[in-house]
């Protein structure tokens, strides 16, 4: 990701329940594209799979915790903490 001016920073946040099947490959896409002061922060909603073991493996990921909650919720609550000047909502699935 080019950009012209670093005046900003983007928080990505990623709201999971049971992603094991895509969450690596959504951190890996995302890490590629970052640039230092971005964030990555993944809110579990519960998950029993083993969604937040792949999390652990990136250190640098922020894992929140928000079990039962509706996707909007389980969003704010991650926004909450955000550091960045933007926001990027971007599900487990996607790249």
């Amino acid at each position: 990701m080019d950009r012209i001016a670093t005046t900003f920073s983007i928080s990505f946040i990623i709201p999971v329940l049971n992603g094991e099947k895509y969450m690596a490959g959504c951190l890996e896409y995302i890490r590629r594209e970052m640039v230092p002061g971005d964030e990555i922060i993944v809110v579990d909603n519960g998950s029993t799979d083993n969604t937040t073991a792949i999390i652990a493996g990136y250190p640098e990921v922020k894992l929140l915790t928000h079990p039962k909650a509706t996707i909007a919720a389980v969003r704010n609550y991650g926004a909450k903490i955000a550091g960045g000047n933007l926001l990027a909502f971007i599900d487990c699935d996607c790249l």
